[in-house]
């Protein structure tokens, strides 16, 4: 106030905001918007620029890296037959050259059994193209390759598109942001955020592939519909799993999507 009427300084509109709770709280929600945003579109605009960047045979070297990983501790050696692999790898092959005839990335098709049956029997896509079928999956609905090659499908979308390089840039850009905001205030705060943050991004790649399988599975005549009954299967599974440990399964920070939602996209997809 003397300085104000000695000089005929005045506070800044800023400086007046900061004094009360409305310009703070104000502050505060566009704040929150502008993370909000960020999140949304900022983070996954900046990972789709620098996956474009990034050379092929960076993807080849972490999906090789991974795979020799998993091989050591998770997995094992494949029991099928050599002749159904083969049976396999031909399907998938003839599939993805129905809608890829042209632009279709490089992939291969690898075989392996879970030693640990909570891994579900699924199967997974390695950066690099390396997609790996689990003994356990096919074990799941023996004799429905429709199914399987829907699966296999989904894993050649995470592959057409890279999700697993963009996933490894974003979690580096929201690790780096949270070490800029909190420092070393411990691992359970540093990581923490990036766990919880990175989990969306993965429920969206999820989708994108569903939308790759269906794209696949139309393409060589095979009704989105099989996959309906794969994932009743799996939700079979997971009954079996929990009456088998006498509780839930932790499903709270799963990457992705409800179950219940992704059996509607695949029935909604077979109906169009």
């Amino acid at each position: 106030a003397w300085v104000a009427q000695q000089v005929g300084l005045h506070e800044s509109p800023v400086v007046r905001a900061q004094q009360t709770w409305r310009g703070v709280t104000i502050a505060f929600a566009l704040l929150l918007g502008a993370l909000g945003a960020m999140y949304l579109w900022g983070l996954p605009a900046l990972a789709r620029g620098v996956t474009a960047m990034v050379p092929q045979r960076v993807d080849a070297l972490i999906g090789q890296q991974a795979l020799a990983s998993l091989d050591q501790e998770l997995l094992a050696p494949s029991r099928l037959a050599p002749a159904e692999q083969a049976r396999l790898r031909a399907a998938f092959t003839q599939m993805v050259k129905h809608s890829h005839a042209d632009d279709a990335p490089p992939w291969q098709l690898e075989f392996r059994r879970g030693h640990d049956s909570e891994l579900g029997p699924n199967a997974l896509a390695l950066p690099g193209g390396t997609v790996v079928l689990r003994d356990e999956r096919v074990g799941l609905m023996p004799g429905d390759t429709g199914a399987l090659l829907g699966v296999l499908g989904h894993e050649f979308g995470h592959v057409r598109l890279r999700h697993g390089v963009r996933q490894l840039v974003q979690a580096s850009a929201v690790g780096f942001a949270v070490s800029v905001a909190f420092g070393d205030y411990g691992t359970l705060v540093t990581t923490a955020p990036v766990v919880l943050a990175t989990l969306g991004y993965s429920r969206a790649a999820e989708r994108e592939a569903d939308d790759e399988s269906v794209r696949l599975m139309r393409a060589a005549g095979i009704s989105p519909r099989v996959m309906v009954g794969f994932f009743e299967a799996m939700q079979r599974w997971r009954s079996a799993q929990q009456d088998k440990k006498g509780g839930p399964m932790g499903i709270a920070f799963s990457t992705h999507p409800a179950t219940a939602e992704r059996i509607d996209f695949f029935r909604n997809a077979a109906a169009n």
